[in-house]
């Protein structure tokens, strides 16, 4: 429906349940379609090995909130690898905000009062048993809206967002004895938004208010299947065919008392693909790497797009990437055909966006445990959709832009230590602009900075992290500027504080930073406050430890 990705809590799965995250640098659609487009961010998550019992954990943070969880993971001796889980979360939010766009009488003098709570809720259970896997996963977050966008009223509690997303899937992953190594890949999902908007439909200023009711409701059904298996002792061959069936794409909005139906979209469509992708290891040292992917949409037809690459290593420590790909995204049924009838309407012919990326890695090793890294790229976009504003009625609409380009650089260094000792200093420069005008796009950085740093206290039994972002000035899409920014978060975590029980304590934008980020065109607000500091205890006890 929106292919958004899930940055807060709708994300449906506990962090608590992931074991790491792999980041996939560069376009990926040769090997994984639409929406491939920068980066492939793949969540692993946890098994019932890594649990062994029964496991509850709480924690209590500022603005009066909560979260649990309680899990269970078990790898039986015969049968079935396991693992259930649920996680509750609520919180009442900030109790007031203030908001200088909206300082009248009529709205509270920019006070937004009790407009920021939330409560979200996730289940997770997998099983492993020889060469299949099953998982399925459901979460659902209500989320208060405080900052009256697409000209609600100010100050009302009633406005609100909920979005739920359930999946099931099955893997088979087996070996045959030729070599061939069999990849296959079935799942469900389904996805529910709601959303209620207070509006002052007769323009009075003063209750009642009409509500205004959102919806959409998507379910697609993935079928996905590949071989691969080494040739010659050379060349790494991967073959595959992923086609995705989706059976409901509904979009609805109306009024309430009076009822004014603005919207009732009903769609579907099928998005078919094939791929191939070769590892050629032309030497010990040398890799040469290509991959082709062909995608059709039912909606824009077909697309072809490559990625190649080469990765080298002079010496036993050194690696050199030259890495060239094209991918693409292809525009949402939101972003198509969601006309609300006040503030929205629809853009029915709308384009994919495409992109061609090169990019050149070195990467050293000083010792085991300590490396650097270097990347500069060049990213040209096309057909960038955007959502702007038509002059000519003042609703909101997504729109192609002409082409975009990007530039910049990476740099890494990070070292961990088997005595706990870890750390990473990161640092990105990048310059995005609009090839019509030279201007840059707003919310884009010009620079990025992070520290991240671990230091055993005690060895094996208190640790203590800090880390850090430094986000320089970006622009609003009124022209403005938000300002730059450095905040700091910090964690003292004891494992294993006695038989069982570990303790954290959590204190995020530790100095207090007064920062904003860029909002919306739907905004009244150029740029949105975030919070200032919060605090943080959690308990974890695992039984049997």
């Amino acid at each position: 429906m929106y292919e958004g990705v899930y940055v807060a809590t709708e994300f449906p799965i506990d962090l608590d349940l992931v074991e790491r995250v792999e980041v996939i640098r560069g376009p990926g659609s040769a090997l994984y379609g639409t929406d491939a487009f920068l980066a492939v961010i793949n969540v692993i998550t946890k098994r019932g090995s890594d649990f062994q019992g029964a496991e509850i954990s709480g924690s209590a943070a500022s603005r009066q909130t909560f979260q649990a969880r309680a899990t269970y993971g078990d790898q039986p001796e015969h049968g079935p690898q396991v693992l259930f889980s649920g996680t509750f979360y609520h919180s009442l939010g900030n109790h007031q905000l203030y908001y200088p766009e909206f300082n009248s009488r009529e709205t509270n003098n920019g006070y937004a009062v009790d407009p920021d709570g939330e409560a979200a809720r996730t289940f997770f259970a997998s099983a492993q048993y020889g060469d299949f896997a099953f998982e399925g996963v459901y979460g659902s977050r209500s989320k208060t809206v405080p900052t009256a966008p697409y000209g609600t009223v100010f100050n009302g509690p009633r406005t609100r967002t909920t979005d739920a997303h359930g999946y099931v899937d099955a893997q088979y992953d087996h070996t045959l004895a030729s070599g061939w190594e069999l990849w296959g890949h079935l799942a469900f999902d389904q996805y529910n938004y709601q959303g209620t908007y207070v509006i002052d439909i007769l323009g009075t200023g003063v209750a009642p208010f009409t509500l205004n009711e959102d919806f959409a409701i998507g379910q697609w059904f993935t079928l996905a299947f590949d071989v691969s298996r080494v040739i010659h002792e050379q060349h790494h061959v991967t073959l595959g065919t992923e086609e995705r069936w989706n059976t409901k794409q509904n979009q609805e909005n109306y009024n309430l008392d009076p009822y004014e139906l603005h919207l009732n979209d009903r769609r579907s469509s099928v998005d078919a693909s094939f791929y191939a992708q070769d590892e050629y290891s032309v030497r010990t040292n040398l890799i040469l790497m290509g991959g082709l992917r062909f995608d059709h949409d039912s909606r824009f037809g077909s697309s072809f797009n490559p990625r190649v690459g080469m990765i080298y290593n002079p010496w036993k420590k050194t690696t050199l990437k030259i890495l060239y790909g094209q991918a693409f995204r292809a525009p949402n049924v939101f972003e198509m055909f969601y006309a609300d009838g006040v503030s929205s309407k629809a853009n029915p012919y709308l384009n994919p966006e495409k992109i061609k990326t090169a990019e050149v890695v070195f990467e050293q090793f000083f010792t085991k445990h300590t490396h650097f890294t270097a990347a500069g790229f060049y990213n040209r976009i096309s057909d960038l959709i955007s959502e702007e504003t038509d002059p000519t009625d003042g609703r909101l609409q997504f729109v192609n832009w002409q082409k975009v380009s990007g530039k910049g650089l990476d740099l890494e260094l990070a070292g961990k230590w088997p005595s706990g000792w870890q750390g990473r200093l990161a640092y990105t420069l990048e310059d995005t602009r609009d090839q019509l005008t030279g201007t840059r796009l707003s919310n884009s950085a010009k620079h990025l900075a992070k520290i991240d740093l671990t230091a055993p206290l005690i060895r094996r039994r208190l640790f203590a992290s800090f880390d850090s972002q430094y986000l320089s000035a970006r622009q609003t899409i009124d022209g403005g500027r938000a300002g730059a920014y450095f905040v700091a978060n910090a964690t003292i975590f004891a494992p294993l504080a006695v038989k069982g029980l570990t303790v954290s304590a959590s204190a995020y934008n530790l100095f207090d930073r007064r920062y904003a980020d860029p909002g919306g065109p739907e905004h009244q607000q150029a740029a949105l406050p975030q919070d200032g500091r919060t605090v943080a205890l959690k308990l974890t006890y695992r039984f049997g430890e």
